[in-house]
């Protein structure tokens, strides 16, 4: 447990524990807080109490974790490398649109169907980012 402990990215060690009978506990059933003053400070004010199980909880930071992409892990594309075409095939996921990049970055072709017509693309690398259900991948092709 942390007693008025500072804001900062590195957790601070506690300030509070429980001893009993050689054993040091990390929780907690109940906290009293009781306020008392003298005379020369007559007023005590709690600015802010966190309850939390972790340090990264107290702060309201997020779990870490990584959700996987669906269309990442259902996504084809074939034949790579391609000569006029190449086909995107995903599974029970619709693609709303196909970006196809440069290796400058300029945007060369756009379409929203799973077949693309390279055809008039010269020989290089090239990128694909596909666009389904509020996802997107990108992959990279290869045109010969």
């Amino acid at each position: 447990m942390w007693v008025n402990p500072a804001i900062s990215t590195g957790e601070p060690v506690p300030d509070v524990t429980h001893v009993a009978v050689n054993k040091v506990r990390s929780s907690f059933q109940s906290v009293l807080l009781q306020a008392s003053s003298n005379n020369r400070n007559p007023d005590n004010f709690t600015d802010e109490i966190r309850v939390a199980g972790s340090w990264e909880e107290a702060l309201g930071l997020p779990p870490l974790s990584v959700s996987e992409n669906e269309l990442a892990s259902s996504l084809k594309i074939f034949p790579n490398p391609a000569r006029d075409y190449f086909d995107i095939k995903t599974n029970n996921v619709e693609i709303s649109s196909v970006e196809l990049f440069n290796v400058l970055g300029s945007k060369v072709l756009t379409t929203s169907t799973n077949r693309l017509n390279v055809s008039g693309l010269t020989s290089g690398v090239y990128f694909a980012k596909i666009n389904a259900d509020g996802a997107s991948v990108t992959r990279k092709i290869i045109i010969e």
